[in-house]
């Protein structure tokens, strides 16, 4: 933190424009979804996440070539990256999974 302070005058932290939770067996009868082990994304509108085709509702199971299983799991990707890194993710939606890729921005 010390050196980013010194640097740019502030902490710079890395987003991707969306926020995550567990998938639990609840919310995947509320989406009408079969459950399985990842997170739930919601998409913030004009997002890095948003360009890259990911949307509300998705399910991250794979980020940067690491299985996720839940929240801890990807904040612990998503945590060290830089602003501009490429983050790779799988996500499943209407059972089929995808591959996108989101540019790491930084926190608004």
């Amino acid at each position: 933190i010390v050196p980013q302070l010194i640097k740019y005058g502030k902490v710079i932290r890395p987003w991707v424009g969306f926020v995550y939770g567990d998938l639990t067996r609840r919310l995947a009868r509320r989406f009408g979804i079969n459950y399985i082990e990842g997170v739930v994304v919601q998409v913030y509108r004009n997002s890095n996440a948003e360009k890259a085709g990911i949307e509300s509702g998705d399910v991250i199971v794979e980020a940067a070539g690491k299985p996720v299983k839940g929240a801890d799991d990807l904040s612990a990707i998503i945590k060290p990256l830089k602003i501009g890194d490429k983050l790779p993710l799988v996500v499943v939606r209407e059972g089929g999974k995808t591959r996108l890729s989101v540019t790491v921005a930084e926190m608004p």
